[in-house]
C-alpha cells in the first residue's frame, strides 16, 4: 500500500470507530462483569445489589420471599422491554415477592471461546449469589424460581449445577439454547436434573434442541410461530429435543 491508500484505510478506520463510540456507547468492554438489580414492586424500582454478604444483607426478603431471578439472552441486556414487562407481571402475580435480574451484557462478546468461558464465569457468579442468600439470609431453595431465555436458558442449567447449598425450586427455560455450538454434555445445558422442576417452553427451532425437563410446552409444534419467518436453523448432531433421550 502507498501513502495515499494508507492514509485514506486510516480515515475510513477513525471515521468506523468514531459511529461505534457514537452509537453503541454501552459497547462490551468485559471490566463489568455480570451485574444483578432487584425489584420489588415495579421495573421502576430497580436497585443494584452486589454478589456479596454485605450486598444480601440490604435485600428486603425473608425466609419465606418468593424469588424469581430472570436471565436474558445473548446480545440483551436486562433492560430489554419484554423483561421490563416480565417484572411486572412476576410483580403483581406474587405481592411481596422479590425479582433479581442478572445482567451480563459486557460479557458478550462474538468470539465462540470466549463466549462459552463467558457463560461459565455466568453461571458461577449467579450459583454463588445464591447460596450466599442461602447462607447469608436463610431463603430456602424452593422459593427460588430461575427464569432464562435463550443462552440465558442454557446459563440457567449451568446454575443449577453449580448451586452448593442445594437443590434449585424451579427453572424455567424459554427457547434455551447455546452459542453456535451445542454443548458436548448434558451438564452443560438446561435438563431435568437442574432443578426440582424444570419447565421448558419451545417456540423455535433453536429451542428444539435442548434436552427434555420436567415439563415441556412445544407451542405451535415448538419449530416455527404463525407470523414469523425461518430465521435462523442451526445444524448439529440433534434433531429435536427427544434425541437426548438416546445419546450417550
Amino acid at each position: 500500500m502507498n501513502m495515499k491508500q494508507i492514509l485514506v484505510v486510516s480515515i475510513l478506520m477513525a471515521l468506523v470507530a468514531v459511529v461505534v463510540v457514537k452509537v453503541y456507547p454501552n459497547y462490551p468492554s468485559g471490566k463489568l462483569g455480570v451485574l444483578f438489580y432487584y425489584c420489588t414492586s415495579s421495573h421502576e424500582d430497580r436497585r443494584e445489589v452486589k454478589a456479596t454478604s454485605a450486598g444480601v444483607a440490604g435485600l428486603p426478603l425473608s425466609s419465606d420471599t418468593q424469588i424469581s431471578i430472570i436471565i436474558h439472552g445473548y446480545t440483551e441486556s436486562s433492560f430489554r422491554v419484554w423483561i421490563l414487562n416480565l417484572t411486572d407481571a412476576l410483580l403483581v402475580a406474587e405481592p411481596g415477592s422479590l425479582v433479581i435480574l442478572v445482567d451480563y451484557w459486557d460479557l458478550v462478546t462474538i468470539s465462540r471461546p470466549y463466549m462459552m468461558a463467558n457463560t461459565r464465569q455466568i453461571a458461577n457468579t449467579t450459583a454463588q449469589f445464591i447460596d450466599l442468600l442461602v447462607e447469608e439470609r436463610g431463603v430456602r431453595l424452593s422459593k427460588i424460581h430461575v427464569i432464562g431465555f435463550s443462552l440465558g436458558g442454557r446459563i440457567s442449567g449451568l446454575v443449577g449445577d453449580r448451586v452448593k447449598s442445594g437443590t434449585l425450586g424451579r427453572i424455567t427455560g424459554l427457547d434455551a439454547s447455546y452459542p453456535w455450538l451445542p454443548p458436548k454434555t448434558k451438564d452443560e445445558f438446561l435438563d431435568a436434573s437442574d432443578a426440582a422442576l424444570v419447565v421448558t417452553l419451545r417456540t423455535s427451532t433453536i429451542g428444539s434442541y435442548s434436552p427434555p425437563g420436567h415439563i415441556d410446552f412445544h407451542a405451535n409444534g415448538g419449530h416455527i410461530q404463525p407470523g414469523c419467518s425461518t430465521w435462523y436453523l442451526p445444524k448439529t448432531g440433534y434433531t429435536h429435543a427427544s434425541d437426548w433421550l438416546t445419546t450417550p
